[in-house]
């Protein structure tokens, strides 16, 4: 695939792409004939960094940028992308107000996402900073929620606290809360574990 790309940019009369696509053939046909011909000798050096293996490792990694856009090697999105409006954030960053479970849906999320974006303040101190109450995305009533929707949401709120925000602490205090909890649904049934 490099020299591939080196011929093409020797046609197209790019000398200085070319000589730096055959400066690196040079390196990876070294490195694989030091090896004895080993195919991930060119991805040893990024290979520590890989959080998810490739299945069909490229020929060549090189690190590109189109536009604001970076393309790099062996670095992958993690699972907590999603994300809160300004005012949940906040909140949490915080650990104030009423935080409700029900926040915690991904879906929700990006609903309310979608609407803070479409519906966007027209002043630039935004209601957290005024200290004045939620006007966003409708939050969903933590007692109409069913079972599985209530563990889901309880597991994302232990995840999101505990790996994103940092708070380890409440993170747990949040399982063992929800073994107690468990443990009185099995006893007493599902509306006295939410209580």
């Amino acid at each position: 695939m490099i020299l591939s790309k080196a011929l093409k940019a020797q046609e197209e009369g790019d000398e200085e792409k070319a000589d730096r696509l055959l400066a690196m053939w040079d390196k990876i046909a070294g490195k694989t004939e030091a090896k004895g011909g080993s195919r991930e000798a060119h991805n040893s050096s990024k290979e520590p960094n890989q959080i998810i293996p490739l299945k069909w490792p490229a020929q060549d990694q090189i690190d590109t940028q189109v536009g604001s856009t970076k393309f790099v090697w062996g670095v992958s999105n993690s699972h907590d992308d999603g994300g809160f409006t300004p005012y949940f954030h906040k909140l949490i960053l915080e650990l104030k107000g009423p935080l409700p479970f029900t926040i915690f849906n991904k879906e929700w999320q990006e609903k309310a996402l979608t609407y803070q974006s479409l519906n966007r303040p027209k002043t630039e101190e935004t209601a957290a900073e005024k200290g004045l109450r939620y006007h966003g995305y409708p939050v969903p009533d933590e007692w109409r929620q069913t079972f599985i929707d209530w563990t889901l949401n309880h597991a994302s709120a232990r995840e999101t606290l505990g790996i994103k925000y940092k708070y380890s602490t409440l993170a747990e205090w949040l399982r063992i809360h929800k073994g107690h909890c468990e443990k009185l649904m099995k006893q007493h049934g599902f509306m006295v574990g939410l209580w």
